[in-house]
């Protein structure tokens, strides 16, 4: 026991050794911080039991906060994937688009953006009022890949 403490001070009063803070902390960190409190607590004043049950209670609710954000981040993924995929069935084919973004002034048609992969050779915006009511079609052609 002895010999690890002066491992211990050794390590720690070494100026040549250099920590990398972490951006996150992990259950692992969780864990040895606890053991380190564990180790460090007034012998004459041990932690109570209902205070040691909260803690683990904790590192139960820290765990499973682990668990559900890496579930989150694989649903995210597959849900990317599945759009792509989706989205490359639509490659030559006829689409429509339905959005409300675009300018319009007193009736007139203004303009809006859309963004292109490809050159496209023939496009047609089709532009209905909150009614479905056709106000206007604006044929487009030799359009480049952008803005």
């Amino acid at each position: 026991m002895m010999v690890s403490q002066v491992n211990n001070i050794t390590m720690a009063n070494n100026p040549n050794t250099q920590r990398v803070p972490k951006k996150s902390l992990d259950m692992q960190d969780f864990i040895q911080l606890f053991i380190t409190q564990l180790q460090y607590q007034d012998p004459m004043n041990p932690i109570e039991n209902n205070e040691m049950a909260i803690q683990l209670a904790l590192f139960n609710q820290v765990d499973q906060l682990f668990k559900i954000n890496k579930t989150l981040d694989t649903l995210v993924n597959m849900a990317k994937s599945l759009d792509l995929a989706y989205i490359s069935n639509l490659v030559g084919k006829k689409v429509r688009v339905e959005t409300n973004v675009g300018r319009v002034e007193n009736g007139e048609f203004l303009g809006g953006e859309f963004n292109l992969d490809e050159p496209v050779n023939y496009l047609e915006i089709v532009i209905k009022d909150d009614k479905g009511n056709l106000v206007d079609k604006i044929q487009l052609s030799g359009l480049k890949a952008g803005n």
